[in-house]
């Protein structure tokens, strides 16, 4: 119990101290935003490490990639960014395509459809400041 409850102070502790971030980006300032939330299969919690990602609708940077893995002990998932090599908490303000896949220990367990952004169907703004970000309910 008490390393569940020590999670959950670590996971509010980054996020206190993310919110609203700025990193410098060749002199403009990339704003990252705290974003996590909670998946659901069938009604049910997803496999570990399930992986969310994040696909910019207007295309963004290429030099980026932001995603989550799914934690079963925190139950939900926090949003990262991974810019020229450096990993940040958060995602930069935007709109976004949703795309869930299988962790590879579990292939399949997550239907193809929703690793795909053409077909994934699922979409998130991101918003500045600490985002909760909506449950991603997923059908089989």
């Amino acid at each position: 119990m008490n390393g569940r409850i020590n999670r959950w102070i670590c996971l509010g502790l980054v996020l206190a101290a993310t919110v609203g971030c700025a990193v410098e980006d060749d002199g403009a300032e990339y704003r990252l935003n705290v974003v996590g939330g909670d998946i659901k299969i069938n009604g049910k919690p997803p496999a570990e490490g399930t992986i969310v990602t994040l696909h910019p609708k207007d295309g963004g940077p290429s030099d980026q990639q932001i995603y989550g893995v799914y934690d079963a002990d925190l139950g939900r998932y926090g949003i990262m960014t991974v810019k020229d090599g450096e990993t940040l908490a958060g995602a930069p303000e935007g709109e976004y395509i949703v795309t869930v896949q299988s962790p590879k220990n579990k292939p399949g367990a997550i239907p193809a459809k929703y690793g795909n952004p053409k077909t994934s169907g699922l979409t998130m703004e991101v918003k500045p400041g600490a985002n909760a970000a909506p449950e991603i309910t997923l059908a089989p």
